[in-house]
């Protein structure tokens, strides 16, 4: 706390100083050198909060918490790969082409806080990536890894007091996307802090949770997920990669160069290829049919989106489906125990078909999960939702179900969950009738009404759109202040739009800017249409930014309009950045009309 000046009552101009530092105030603090007197202190009363949960022990002192430095990768969520003659299951860190980026990001974080997510396929080095990145650009951290959603919400009382730099590692990051777990207020309080958080995710479960923003309806995850501009770690290694690979005196590392083939070089380590096959060729008489049946069915749970580990009994249950569709007791299945035996076996020395959670029971290799084509049988999907632990998890079930286009599971796994109020169900059950593949506008106003009732602002928005197709713009335009007013700034753009189509210019350019402008959601996606407006009123330099913008957001029509409009050589400087930067991770191929846009001007990029 800053010194404190208080005049001293012992004499005329007198100044007493004092001064707070260190530890924590709970009280009010009255600073001078003598009180005469009696004093009085009014205060509002102390809330003391409700029970919450308990802080783990291992987490409760930061002090003990692993200091980044010597944090190893295996702890950190890194795949195994075979051991070496030393017993060592962590191969010598192979730099990629993203890692440069990935520093600056986390040390910007470190500076000012903020979310680094990596984003990519399983096997494809994420986990190792961020380690690596923790390790050299943050070794004196501590490291606050809570392993799961409810340990997170513990130990949120201790974060702020906690003494020391840390920051906080979420492998896994959908483990955390619960309704109540973590949320944008968490992240922005942790930005204050100054305490950067590090976040893996699976592309699979990336875009299943994105999924629920199609057609503008986020949710919470999806907030947070747009919260940060995600590296994305490729499965398959680049030509300057491999050549890196090449350069390690690891065996096991030469051994991936040699024989990679098709596959990415972590992939290759941590046996990914090699356990796919294994399962696919598992089916046949002297196979391994009920083994195989038994990987399929935990597959398939995962790939609804119920959680685990599944219980044996649960898979035992649904592995029949599964062993009949690969030709059933033809095949001469082997004894449930041997199955399991199989199935659970250690492979390569780095992991196994179905990895055990507990005594009895088990998850799925999370890269056969994700390498899995056929589809989800109604058993399953039914199996999943009579499973399921909470609301939240049914809430999930269904955007995945959704995401498949099993829309009449989606609709079951949500309808209960509405009917009984729940605002997030609401929203997605009423987004969905009131699509063209629902087609109940009359049920989905009821839905979106109850949830934007209930406070839900992304309902808002959607039944503002909804209002709009039965051309109800009066109260569309209402429905989306209030979004705007709670501050759900996306609906912002909507308004723009609707006040554009109305005549209403500078009301319309004025919501666009407030979209455009919210650092906390997906305001670039009204960059161009801003930009346009810019450009038709006269405005070309300002105009020229917008699209700018634009085109770093994705919307490569932009390029189109900028060769109409002046541009400086800070403006071509920028844009070849772009394209090198793509280029140097082997995106150049899709950034191929940026290579045109900036020969014909004169700058062919390099």
């Amino acid at each position: 706390m800053d010194p404190v000046n208080a005049q001293d009552g012992g004499g005329a101009g007198a100044v007493s100083r004092n001064e707070i530092s260190g530890g924590a105030q709970h009280a009010p603090i009255l600073q001078a050198r003598d009180f005469t007197g009696p004093v009085t202190i009014t205060t509002t009363p102390t809330v003391t909060p409700g029970p919450g949960p308990a802080v783990p022990t291992h987490l409760q002192d930061p002090r003990n918490w692993p200091l980044a430095a010597n944090w190893d990768a295996l702890s950190a969520g890194a795949h195994r790969s075979r051991p070496d003659a030393d017993g060592d299951a962590v191969p010598p860190y192979i730099p990629r082409d993203i890692d440069a980026d990935l520093r600056h990001r986390l040390g910007e974080a470190a500076e000012a806080g903020g979310l680094v997510l990596l984003v990519g396929d399983s096997t494809a080095g994420k986990t190792r990536a961020a380690h690596a990145a923790v390790r050299d650009v943050l070794p004196g951290h501590r490291v606050l890894d809570p392993g799961g959603v409810r340990d997170l919400l513990a130990v949120t009382g201790v974060v702020a007091r906690a003494g020391v730099r840390y920051l906080v590692w979420l492998d896994d990051l959908e483990r955390y996307l619960a309704a109540d777990g973590l949320s944008p207020a968490l992240l922005a309080e942790l930005a204050r802090l100054r305490v950067p958080v590090v976040a893996t995710m699976r592309v699979r479960q990336y875009e299943t949770f994105l999924a629920r923003d199609h057609d503008d309806r986020t949710d919470t995850a999806g907030r947070i997920l747009r919260m940060a501009h995600p590296v994305e770690v490729e499965r398959v290694w680049s030509t300057a990669e491999v050549r890196r690979a090449e350069q390690s005196a690891d065996e096991r590392i030469e051994d991936a160069v040699a024989h990679h083939g098709v596959h990415g070089i972590a992939e290759y380590l941590a046996a990914g290829p090699a356990l796919l096959q294994e399962w696919r060729h598992a089916s046949r008489v002297g196979g391994h049919p009920r083994g195989g049946a038994l990987v399929s069915a935990a597959v398939a749970l995962a790939r609804t989106g119920l959680g685990g580990p599944y219980a044996i009994e649960l898979l035992a249950g649904l592995h029949d489906e599964f062993l009949a569709a690969a030709g059933g007791y033809a095949l001469r299945p082997e004894p449930l125990a041997d199955a399991l035996a199989w199935a659970t076996r250690v492979r390569h020395g780095a992991t196994s078909l179905l990895v055990p959670a507990s005594e009895m029971a088990y998850m799925p290799f999370d890269y056969l999960v994700d390498h899995a084509d056929a589809s989800v049988s109604q058993q399953v999907w039914e199996a999943s939702l009579a499973h399921a632990a909470d609301d939240e998890e049914r809430l999930i079930i269904g955007s995945r179900a959704e995401r498949e286009g099993e829309y009449g599971r989606a609709e079951a796994a949500w309808r209960p969950l509405a009917e009984a109020g729940h605002p997030m169900a609401m929203s997605l059950l009423g987004s969905y009738l009131g699509s063209p593949i629902g087609d109940d506008p009359k049920e989905a106003e009821r839905f979106l009404k109850g949830a934007a009732d209930a406070g839900d602002v992304v309902a808002m928005s959607n039944y503002g759109d909804l209002l709009m197709r039965q051309g109800r713009l009066v109260e569309a335009e209402l429905i989306y202040w209030r979004a705007v007013d709670a501050g759900f700034h996306f609906a912002a753009g909507k308004l723009g739009f609707l006040q554009l189509e109305q005549g209403r210019s500078e009301e319309g350019e004025a919501s666009l800017r407030r979209a455009v402008e919210d650092p906390d959601f997906t305001g670039a996606i009204f960059c161009y249409p801003l930009a346009r407006l810019l450009e038709e009123t006269g405005r070309p330099e300002e105009a020229v930014e917008m699209y700018l913008r634009a085109y770093r957001s994705g919307n490569h029509g932009s390029l189109s309009r900028l060769r109409q409009l002046p541009l400086r050589p800070e403006h071509l400087d920028e844009l070849t950045r772009i394209y090198q930067l793509m280029a140097a991770g082997d995106h150049a191929l899709f950034f191929d009309d940026l290579r045109h846009f900036l020969t014909d001007l004169g700058r062919p990029p390099t």
